[in-house]
């Protein structure tokens, strides 16, 4: 059997990410017209885009799915060597890594051109990485994206 690349930077099993929403609502509003294409990126992995006209305008959908039964899959989180605020492109960490596919999953705060922070907290293997101290204490806001068995 061929082996397969591991996925280390796969960040959910599935991911549904809607661009130009400007709330949730507008997911529940009728469709004019869908069109849907899939394509293979490897052995358990697909990526399909929805392209959706509604009554409140255009969705552009994306969705990764991953089957986990694959053993060659794996989902793991990517972030710099070292935590700095330099900021490094999501394409940029995941061909370091190996990776076939990646989810950009945090937000963060610009600071100077090529620098920032996450705004949530940054774990890997269980390991806290970095998280803004400061950013959370008096209202609950903070951005994470988790994943668990």
């Amino acid at each position: 059997m061929k082996r397969l690349r591991k996925l280390p930077a796969l960040f959910l099993a599935a991911l549904l990410s809607v661009t130009a929403l400007p709330n949730t609502a507008m997911a529940q509003l009728p469709v004019l017209y869908q069109d849907h294409s899939q394509q293979t990126v490897t052995d358990g992995v697909t990526v399909e885009n929805i392209s959706r006209f509604t009554t409140g305008g255009w969705l552009n959908i994306n969705v990764l799915r991953v089957d986990m039964t694959n053993p060659y899959v794996k989902i793991d989180t990517l972030s710099n060597d070292s935590i700095t605020d330099d900021l490094v492109s999501i394409s940029a960490l995941a061909e370091k890594e190996g990776a076939v596919a990646a989810v950009n999953s945090s937000f963060f705060n610009p600071l100077t051109a090529g620098k920032g922070y996450a705004d949530g907290p940054t774990v890997r293997a269980g390991d806290l990485l970095s998280t803004s101290a400061w950013y959370n204490r008096s209202k609950n806001e903070m951005a994470s994206l988790s994943v668990d068995y």
